[in-house]
């Protein structure tokens, strides 16, 4: 982990596939998330965001660099907002 000037800056391989980085900013964590979100990946990267968002902060998630490779696997977002204590206690 780095700190720049406030930010704070995190980068991990979920699954060996997915990366995953994190900055916290003001009040709120950004996530970005790059690689294919598929069968193998869409629990790993849901236990991710489900830690980030017991933090007590919103995350707000970057999905751009994200390749859906399995459908089914975007339900790993509202799982993981579900498993943070759901809306409005954890905010995704």
């Amino acid at each position: 982990m780095r700190s720049e000037r406030g930010w704070h800056g995190m980068a991990i391989e979920v699954g060996g596939t997915v990366q995953v980085e994190s900055r916290y900013v003001d009040h709120h964590t950004l996530v970005a998330l790059s690689g294919p979100l598929s069968l193998s990946t869409a629990p790993r990267v849901g236990n991710t965001l489900t830690k980030l968002l017991a933090r007590d902060q919103p995350v707000v998630v970057d999905l751009s660099g994200l390749d859906l490779g399995w459908r089914p696997a975007v339900e790993v977002f509202a799982t993981a907002l579900q498993a943070g204590g759901g809306w409005p206690l954890a905010r995704m």
